[in-house]
């Protein structure tokens, strides 16, 4: 699965940013859970499923967990509803 960047750093087309909908962002920050390799890396996106495949690409990669329902559901129990740090300039 190939991500788009948007969810990855919050960027829509021509450098513009998504509109805060009122509902806040995901986020999930990995320096909130302490590992081995001291991870410093978060994510961040306006829908739950973009910020889980981002996180869970990065936990397959990054600290070698394999990819299964259950490490879904443990990421998603993780997330934490943030507001949009940017607005579009339009």
């Amino acid at each position: 699965m190939r991500l788009n960047p948007t969810a990855i750093w919050g960027v829509a087309e021509k450098g513009h940013v998504a509109e805060d909908d009122g509902m806040g962002r995901k986020f999930i920050d990995c320096r909130e859970y302490p590992s081995e390799m001291n991870c410093t890396v978060a994510f961040s996106a306006d829908s739950d499923e973009d910020v889980l495949e981002v996180a869970v690409q990065h936990a397959v990669q990054g600290h070698h967990h394999k990819d299964s329902p259950e490490l879904r559901q443990r990421i998603r129990n993780l997330f934490k509803e943030a507001h949009h740090p940017y607005r579009s300039r339009s």
